[in-house]
């Protein structure tokens, strides 16, 4: 079993990665920090899909370092939706349309309503939350669906 998360906070993919660690010994972890380590990475993503994906919403387009991109590409400016625009380039592909996907954020799922009414329904909201009981429930519904 393969679990990919798309998180920029690193104290909340740290305790992620223990709790899915502890949940499912058998799971490969991957993680990717921001929105253009998902499309660098995304052609791999396309050749071999994970089972599951955990994307928060509000994700920065790059980590800062000599190598960054000065310009970032006008289709990808704000980070306050750049997990929606993940979702909706994991929709155009076959390969990962289908891929159960929990959209984890901060955000309110009314606050995202139109954003979310253009994805199709292979996805979860899930409020974050110290409490990670209710995440935890979903990954476990959706990985069994798919199983």
């Amino acid at each position: 079993m393969k679990i990919l998360i798309i998180e920029d906070d690193h104290l909340q993919s740290k305790l992620l990665i223990k709790q899915l660690n502890h949940e499912f010994k058998d799971c490969t972890i991957e993680l990717l920090e921001t929105e253009s380590d998902f499309i660098k990475k995304f052609p791999m993503i396309e050749k071999n899909p994970p089972d599951l994906i955990l994307i928060d919403i509000m994700l920065r387009f790059q980590n800062p370092s000599r190598d960054m991109i000065k310009v970032i590409p006008s289709d990808r400016k704000g980070f306050y939706r750049a997990g929606i625009r993940c979702k909706q380039d994991l929709n155009q592909s076959e390969q990962t349309k289908s891929i159960p996907i929990i959209l984890y954020t901060v955000l309110n799922k009314a606050d995202l309503e139109i954003d979310l009414l253009n994805l199709n329904n292979q996805f979860q909201h899930i409020s974050k939350d110290k409490d990670t009981s209710i995440l935890f429930r979903q990954i476990k519904k959706m990985l069994k669906l798919k199983s």
